[in-house]
């Protein structure tokens, strides 16, 4: 059992600046998620400009970094997706397709890109859309101003294969769950 020794993987998605600067998780989150349906975990970055992804090797490495999305950035050209406790940002199978999507809560509620990608081939995101009129941060689409305060989350919770919403707020846990149209209900 173990693990072997720990060795540089990919030359971007760090602090320094010869790492990318990536200076803080906070408003530059960097996660791991299958985003091409090959069943290995590729490094997704949400940076000034947009999304970033790293595709895994399959030998425990990274391809280069690549800019697949102009969308759910902090810069305003991006969208002014300006912070993860504000605007959490997160990824998850929302279709069933084996891919994991983009999922956003903004200020108008829940918005998705869906991934086109697939194995062997370069990654693509959709149009960032709105999804669900929930979890937004304005009042009349919750009031969800604080993801450390009343965080989201994205999960297959009737185990139909689609992503579903799940909120703690202050009265408790709320649910939206996912349709089958790829829109939630």
């Amino acid at each position: 059992g173990g693990f072997g020794a720990i060795f540089l993987a990919v030359n971007s998605f760090g602090s320094s600046a010869a790492g990318g600067g990536w200076s803080s998780d906070a408003v530059y989150p960097r996660m791991l998620a299958d985003v091409n349906g090959d069943g290995m975990a590729d490094i997704v970055g949400f940076g000034s400009g947009g999304n970033y992804v790293s595709l895994a090797t399959g030998s425990g490495g990274f391809g280069a970094i690549a800019l697949v999305s102009a969308s759910f950035g902090s810069a305003t050209v991006a969208g002014g997706w300006a912070g993860q406790d504000r605007f959490p940002r997160m990824l998850a199978d929302m279709n069933g397709d084996g891919r994991d999507d983009i999922v956003g809560f903004g200020r108008g509620g829940t918005y998705i890109a869906y991934s086109d990608a697939a194995p062997g081939q370069p990654v693509y995101f959709g149009a960032i859309r709105l999804a669900y009129a929930g979890f937004g941060e304005n009042p009349d689409v919750g009031g969800w101003t604080s993801q450390h305060g009343a965080p989201r989350m994205v999960a297959d919770i009737n185990g139909d294969g689609l992503g579903d919403l799940v909120g703690f707020g202050s009265g408790g846990a709320h649910v939206a769950i996912g349709a089958a149209d790829w829109l939630l209900i």
